[in-house]
């Protein structure tokens, strides 16, 4: 009745006046103007934010001389320019998440406009790439977990995945909340390891999507005519394969894995889980496919060879279980989250022998694994349908490639050693037929 209603606009009243004080930014903090009557303590512009954001101490600096101005009683007035600060500062000592904290800027500029609609300025107006990933690795070493910057509104697709250098051979990748540690080893076959490619959660959802699906694996009988797939010693782990778009936690594995290579996720074939129990093994072998398959033509007619192996350990195992490269002499232990990635085609297309690689036996435990190969050129997608009506944003958006679809294609080359391997030309494939052994690989 009617005094529900008035309890209920009440409610709405109580709910009205918290979301404006949420965003409302701290007294000490002014934008662009200082209040009337107001002398600022500090003021910082363009040669400051310049000088803040040149290394990660500086901006540390820059974040404690505005906490001393608010300890002190005073105001600091941050000018347009340096508005990156007065992020930095809240996610520093106001342990805000980093998409709050843009939201909140950008929604009290566009009150410092005296923008009639209210609407927060477009934040890539006034926020910098390089000042987002500085902004981006101090919420990382205060907070320990990244922003997902898609929901800050007005977000440009550039901001959903990014990435630095942390020296050397280093890189971090932050996409969507998620942070991937890349450690590039070879540039030739290009060759990386990953660290925090998956969480323990998104692991044991996998493994758990796998178990009912389970069978024997296969290599591929290269002797037969029909080049069907058999059962071997040469491999005796337990596998199946899910399409990415049945699982919204393969999907973003996928994205991932087709981001650090600059691919799309197009590019990947079905992803395989595996499970090995102890003594199980897949000897040496290639990933990439033999023109002595019979099926050679049909499986690469489309989308041509498999490009880019990820090898992505879900679990760990308590003793052996190695990834194994011979050639190249390297070896990785099972690490619960992490992986290993490697090129299986050469600069000119051609398939490089020296990615012989081996799933070593298990001693102890169990290993489960997540296979996700990438192939030379995308799967073709059916184009939609869309209505007349719609705008070019709005049909993307419902193609599938706007910000909810489009989002996993990656830029960064960089995050891998060498170039992104989107456009290989055609393999032309003449090995020989070789049968399963440390001498004459499989191939799966």
């Amino acid at each position: 009745g009617g005094g529900a209603r008035s309890r209920w606009h009440r409610c709405i009243i109580v709910m009205s006046d918290v979301l404006e004080a949420m965003l409302q930014l701290p007294a000490h903090l002014a934008l662009l103007t200082p209040p009337p009557g107001v002398r600022p303590a500090a003021t910082f512009d363009e040669s400051a934010a310049t000088a803040a954001f040149a290394s990660p101490s500086a901006l540390d600096d820059a974040c404690s001389q505005i906490e001393s101005v608010r300890q002190a009683g005073g105001v600091a007035l941050v000018r347009e320019p340096a508005l990156a600060l007065c992020v930095a500062h809240l996610v520093a000592y106001g342990r805000s998440r980093l998409a709050d904290a843009i939201s909140l800027v950008a929604a009290q500029l566009a009150a410092c406009r005296n923008s009639e609609s209210q609407t927060p300025a477009e934040p890539s107006a006034w926020l910098q790439q390089a000042e987002l990933c500085a902004l981006l690795r101090l919420e990382l070493h205060v907070r320990g977990q990244p922003s997902d910057l898609s929901t800050v509104l007005g977000c440009p697709s550039q901001w959903l995945w990014l990435h630095w250098s942390d020296g050397g051979s280093l890189s971090t990748v932050v996409g969507r909340g998620h942070v991937i540690e890349v450690e590039r080893l070879r540039p030739d076959p290009r060759l990386a390891q990953l660290r925090r490619f998956c969480s323990a959660t998104e692991a044991e959802h996998i493994i758990q999507l796998a178990r009912a699906s389970l069978h024997p694996s296969r290599v591929v009988n290269h002797s037969a005519h029909s080049g069907e797939a058999l059962l071997s010693d040469a491999r005796t782990s337990y596998s199946c394969k899910v399409a990415a778009a049945a699982d919204v936690v393969v999907m973003r594995a996928v994205q991932r894995a087709a981001y650090l290579c600059g691919m799309s996720p197009q590019h990947a074939e079905a992803v395989q889980m595996v499970h090995y129990l102890p003594g199980q093994e897949y000897r040496p072998h290639f990933d990439w496919f033999s023109s002595r398959d019979a099926r050679f033509a049909d499986k690469t007619r489309e989308m041509g060879n498999r490009l880019v192996s990820f090898f992505i350990y879900l679990s760990g195992c308590d003793a052996g279980g190695h990834t194994s490269f011979p050639r190249l002499q390297h070896s990785f232990a099972p690490e619960a989250g992490c992986g290993v990635v490697w090129y299986n085609l050469d600069r000119n297309g051609l398939p490089d022998e020296r990615t012989l690689h081996a799933g070593c036996p298990v001693e102890r435990g169990e290993k489960w694994g997540l296979n996700i190969w990438l192939r030379e050129r995308p799967r073709r997608v059916p184009q939609p349908r869309v209505r007349a009506a719609l705008s070019l944003g709005q049909a993307a958006t419902e193609a599938g490639l706007g910000k909810a679809g489009g989002q996993a294609v990656g830029v960064v080359g960089a995050a891998l050693p060498g170039a992104p391997g989107a456009a290989c030309p055609r393999v032309r494939v003449t090995l020989s037929m070789r049968t399963a052994s440390p001498a004459n690989p499989a191939r799966c």
